[in-house]
C-alpha cells in the first residue's frame, strides 16, 4: 500500500490500466443462431429469422408466443391490414414480419434500448423488407 504524498502539489498518477479486464477473463460471444418458421397461410412463405446468439432478456430465442401471435394475425388479416402496428419486446420480431407481409401499413419494432446487439439484427431484417415500409426505433 502507498503512502500519501508528503508534499502539497505532488502528482498522484494513476494506473491507465486500472479497469482492463485480462484476457479471457470473459467468455466469447456465442455466434448468430436462426430459426425457421412457416407461415399458415398463402403464399405460405418460410421466414428464416436471424438470432443474436446470446442476451439476457432471452432475445436470441424464437418464443411460442411469437408463433402464437403470428398464427393468429395471419388468421385474423383484417387486424393488421392497412394499419400501423407496434410490436413492444420484439426479440426475434416474428409477429412485425408477419404483419409486414400481411399488409400492415406501417410496422414498428422495439427493443430493450441497451441491446445493441439485438437492434443491430433487427436492423439488418428492416433492411430485407424496406419495401414494406418499415419503421425502426420510433412511433410516426
Amino acid at each position: 500500500m502507498s503512502s500519501p504524498p508528503s508534499e502539497e502539489g505532488e502528482d498522484l498518477t494513476l494506473p491507465t490500466d486500472l479497469f482492463t479486464e485480462p484476457a479471457g477473463f470473459r467468455p466469447a460471444d456465442k455466434p448468430a443462431t436462426t430459426a425457421s418458421h412457416t407461415l399458415t397461410t398463402a403464399p405460405f412463405e418460410n421466414l428464416t429469422l436471424r438470432l443474436v446468439g446470446y442476451n439476457p432478456l432471452w432475445g436470441h430465442m424464437l418464443w411460442n408466443a411469437g408463433r402464437v401471435v403470428s398464427t393468429y394475425l395471419e388468421a385474423h388479416p383484417g387486424l393488421v391490414l392497412g394499419k400501423r402496428v407496434l410490436e413492444l419486446g420484439a426479440g426475434a420480431g416474428l409477429p412485425s414480419l408477419v404483419c409486414a407481409l400481411r399488409g400492415a401499413g406501417e410496422v414498428c419494432f422495439l427493443l430493450h434500448p441497451q441491446l445493441k446487439e439485438v437492434c443491430e439484427h433487427n436492423r439488418y431484417r428492416i433492411t430485407l423488407r424496406s419495401e414494406k415500409g418499415w419503421v425502426f426505433g420510433r412511433v410516426k
